[in-house]
């Protein structure tokens, strides 16, 4: 079913091969050679799509209302040094602080999502998260979160 006139992905492109693949040139590790991250194996830049609107109890009285309702109640925003502290690690910092400011553990949240561009990232982070020593010595937070629930 066409989405706003789209019918067709624009990925994997019809003219990849696996020899081409295997040509392209590493992302991210330009130095050591053991890299795997590549143009060829990474999300494109049409990954995905999120929106929002932002309105006042006034401004919601215009809507209908099936329409879905949301509450934000807090934010963190987060960035780090990737030179020292590894590639989009700021969900592992920003998330220990939003949760000890609220009083909540990873435990209280039902629906997790995390979006990064590669797997591992996402298991990098994950680890970082179940770790005492990094939310408190990185992320400077001094409260215990427990473990964040895996599901199967």
């Amino acid at each position: 079913m066409p989405v706003d006139g789209v019918t067709t992905d624009a990925f994997p492109r019809r003219e990849t091969s696996q020899e081409a693949l295997a040509k392209l040139p590493l992302a991210f590790d330009r130095v050591s050679g053991r890299g795997t991250a590549t143009a060829g194996n990474s999300s494109p830049l049409t990954d995905g799509a999120a929106a929002i609107w932002v309105a006042s109890e006034a401004g919601l009285l215009r809507l209908p209302p099936s329409t879905p309702r949301a509450r934000l109640v807090d934010f963190e925003l987060g960035a780090v040094d990737i030179q020292r502290e590894g590639l989009l690690m700021a969900p592992a910092y920003a998330i220990p602080r939003l949760l000890s400011r609220n009083r909540l553990t990873y435990a209280d949240i039902d629906l997790w999502e995390l979006h990064e561009a590669f797997s591992a990232q996402i298991l990098y982070q994950l680890k970082a998260l179940d770790s005492p020593a990094f939310v408190k010595d990185k992320a400077k937070v001094d409260a215990l979160l427990g473990k964040v629930p895996a599901s199967g």
